[in-house]
């Protein structure tokens, strides 16, 4: 699903729980931790889920999120969920 990542060790990412997407400080924490992963040339996948999408949202980061996109597009994969058990069991197979 997320070619750009085939072949690759990369890091495999969903936020979803409460405690890290309605705390604002906590979730700016994850998000800056994973560009910094960027910045220093790990892989990234971060699924989209509902709650990490409210929270990009509020918190006013989409913008840098699809800057994110942009210039890291050989290593940062962003995008809905995966929509079948296999396709996520498949996934972290390989992170």
């Amino acid at each position: 699903m997320y070619p750009n990542m085939r072949g690759k060790k990369f890091i495999f990412v969903t936020v979803h729980r409460r405690e890290n997407t309605e705390n604002r400080e906590r979730f700016l924490a994850i998000f800056y931790g994973l560009k910094k992963l960027l910045q220093d040339g790990v892989p990234v996948c971060f699924l989209a889920l509902y709650a990490s999408e409210w929270a990009i949202d509020t918190y006013g980061l989409r913008g840098e999120l699809q800057e994110m996109i942009e210039q890291y597009s050989d290593t940062f994969a962003y995008g809905p969920a995966l929509a079948h058990h296999h396709e996520v069991i498949d996934m972290i197979s390989q992170a």
